[in-house]
């Protein structure tokens, strides 16, 4: 709850304080709740994140991953992949597909179905599958990617989601060849974001 009040008054440094002595509390326990691990290095990761940490916010995340992969909760480890996708955009290991792996058990954990979360995953993925040597390989499977999360956030009417989708869409066509297709999705990537708000 320190690490949450922290966070919630943009003492982001604070909170991964807190959220560190929360995980030393619970390994000390006999039997610790992994569902709970894998909250808390969700928190900590994000707190990280926040506080402009990409390393350790990885580390976190990374964490929280193998736990949640461990577990019968889907939605838990795609919400772990997703933050470990996020902490790796934001830091030195951008561009190195080290969250793709992750990324694609979880799209597989979660089923074919029409989801939000299914959606978020393969805008991630989209993301994730960049080069940063190379930023035109892939592109066919990254704008593939993107394209069918669009189409399901669009399906289930997420405008989160789809904000996500078409921001990952929009990277990807990142080129002269894709210029006609871009401005119509920057376009729309500004109403969803509208819409979301």
């Amino acid at each position: 709850r320190a690490g949450d009040s922290a966070s919630d008054l943009f003492a982001f440094e604070e909170a991964a304080s807190q959220y560190e002595l929360a995980m030393q509390a619970l390994e000390l326990q006999s039997r610790p709740d992994p569902q709970q691990q894998v909250e808390l290095l969700l928190a900590l990761s994000g707190a990280h994140r926040r506080s402009e940490m990409p390393e350790p916010s990885v580390g976190a995340a990374r964490q929280a991953v193998m736990v949640a992969e461990g577990l019968d909760d889907p939605e838990l480890f795609a919400r772990a992949a997703l933050s470990l996708a996020d902490s790796v955009t934001r830091g030195p290991l951008w561009g190195t597909r080290a969250a793709v792996p992750f990324l694609e058990r979880a799209l597989d954990a979660c089923g074919p179905g029409p989801t939000s979360t299914r959606s978020r995953l393969l805008a991630a993925l989209s993301l994730g599958l960049t080069d940063s040597t190379n930023l035109a390989a892939d592109r066919d499977r990254r704008v593939a990617t993107a394209d069918e999360a669009r189409a399901i956030a669009e399906q289930i009417g997420d405008t989160q989601a789809l904000a996500k989708a078409l921001g990952a869409l929009h990277f990807a066509m990142l080129g002269p060849q894709w210029i006609e297709r871009r401005l119509p999705i920057a376009n729309e990537m500004l109403g969803a974001a509208e819409a979301s708000a």
